[in-house]
């Protein structure tokens, strides 16, 4: 609205005829006026330049709870899509097991009967000649007079007809195959995103599907008596079976029925399947407390990394520090306590993940996510802490060897004070167990990769 004089030209020449009074009282009306119409319009611009940056700040703080909201709702949404891919394989894994064991129900039973009816058939045969064998025995017992009558109706006797009322075998119904429903409609088909996400607004659509599936490597259950610490079964079988042999399961079980129950040990997801991606999922018998994705910065095998160095067949190299992950690709931290040490760990973060690594203090663990626990603070699964004691190998120490340990509040994992280290009950007890001191939680750990 801002204008020079020279736009007024017209209104600022002299007017044929008109007098000096009528010229400058002309003038200064038309001043006036458009001074008036510039003032209005300079705070009209004013209030709307204001306008424009209170909405440009209420805008930025609204677009950045946009931002944090879609992320967490693509979190939210890639969790639901990995679990309903996790629930198709293991629901479709569980189908195959039933039909498969009722298969063999089936064979075993038609083999069972076969058999029982051979063996039946010889024992009527000798059912047969134990009865007439009697009935003579009987004759004998008879004045001698009627045994040559008695003998004769012993010869007639029908024996086979005993022996099946005597020995008849009733046999089970043999049930029909059970029905057994696999999931249709995982992630990623139509009829996935026709019941879940026709609904949202356009507006808000649903990001693109990255699901897929994981498979559980392993699962460390704190409470079921079976202690895989860093030197897991190594005093009696020579190895590290659970961390560090292909095949072995160190007192774990491979049965699908225990995989959340009792240490647990898929030695083909565990040695073959190559892995971009590490799940730990934190759980008390099956029911999911809190979870954490990381990105791998190799693709190999959990055997590939739990063999990579700091093993204790080659002995354990406080300097040498092997870094599985350098960023956490998602999580949910539920309600787990701040001292939780692999999905939330609050005092030393959780983007980097190592494996077979001294956290400093020669505290060894096989999986971590932190360098920084001085003093003794334990933080990890299977861990063997203070490894000086016996000369860089893997061995029985005083100090925690245990499941799991919490990342303690106070030094010396928590016999000073304050938050326990022993995460569950499973740990090896050395010396009067002064280090192990019980949190009073009992987290297990499921391990998957994809």
């Amino acid at each position: 609205m801002e204008k020079t004089m020279y736009e007024y030209k017209s209104t600022c020449e002299v007017q044929a005829g008109e007098t000096f009074e009528a010229f400058h009282s002309r003038i200064i009306e038309a001043s006036q006026k458009h001074l008036a119409d510039y003032k209005k319009a300079k705070s009209a611009c004013e209030d709307a330049k204001k306008a424009v940056e209170e909405k440009q700040t209420e805008c930025t703080t609204a677009l950045k709870t946009l931002e944090s909201q879609k992320t967490n709702c693509d979190s939210v949404q890639d969790a639901m899509d990995s679990y309903s891919c996790s629930y198709t394989e293991k629901a479709t894994t569980e189908c195959e097991a039933a039909q498969e064991c009722y298969t063999k129900a089936v064979n075993n039973y038609d083999t069972v009967k076969a058999s029982s009816h051979q063996q039946l058939d010889a024992l009527k045969q000798e059912w047969r000649a134990l009865l007439r064998m009697e009935c003579i025995i009987k004759v004998f017992e008879l004045p001698e007079g009627d045994r040559a009558k008695a003998i004769d109706q012993c010869q007639l006797k029908d024996v086979a007809k005993q022996s099946d009322q005597d020995l008849a075998l009733q046999f089970p119904v043999k049930p029909g195959k059970p029905s057994c429903q696999i999931p249709t409609g995982p992630a990623g088909s139509s009829a996935y995103k026709t019941a879940n996400y026709n609904s949202l607004p356009a507006e808000a659509p649903a990001k693109a599907c990255v699901a897929r599936s994981w498979s559980l490597a392993l699962n460390i259950d704190t409470n079921d008596g079976n202690v895989v610490a860093y030197p897991n079964l190594i005093r009696t079988l020579g190895n590290v079976e659970f961390w560090e042999s292909a095949t072995g399961l160190g007192g774990a079980s491979d049965q699908t029925s225990d995989r959340f129950t009792r240490d647990y040990k898929d030695a083909d997801v565990f040695s073959n399947k190559e892995a971009k991606e590490l799940l730990i999922v934190c759980h008390n018998e099956g029911k999911a407390l809190g979870w954490r994705t990381w990105k791998l910065l190799e693709t190999k095998t959990l055997h590939g990394w739990f063999t990579t160095g700091n093993t204790c067949s080659s002995g354990l190299d406080r300097n040498n520090k092997y870094q599985m992950a350098d960023e956490t690709t998602g999580g949910d931290v539920g309600n787990l306590i701040e001292w939780e040490p692999m999905i939330k760990n609050t005092h030393n973060g959780v983007d980097d993940l190592y494996v077979n690594t001294e956290m400093n203090t020669y505290d060894f663990n096989r999986l971590s996510t932190n360098l920084n626990s001085r003093y003794n603070r334990g933080a990890g699964l299977g861990p063997q802490h203070d490894e000086q004691h016996v000369s860089g190998s893997c061995g029985d120490t005083e100090r925690p060897q245990a499941d799991a340990q919490m990342r303690t509040e106070k030094e010396h994992w928590g016999s000073h004070g304050g938050m326990g280290g022993l995460i569950g009950s499973d740990h090896n007890c050395h010396g009067g167990c002064q280090w192990t001191i019980s949190s009073g939680y009992d987290y297990d750990y499921a391990i998957f990769v994809q």
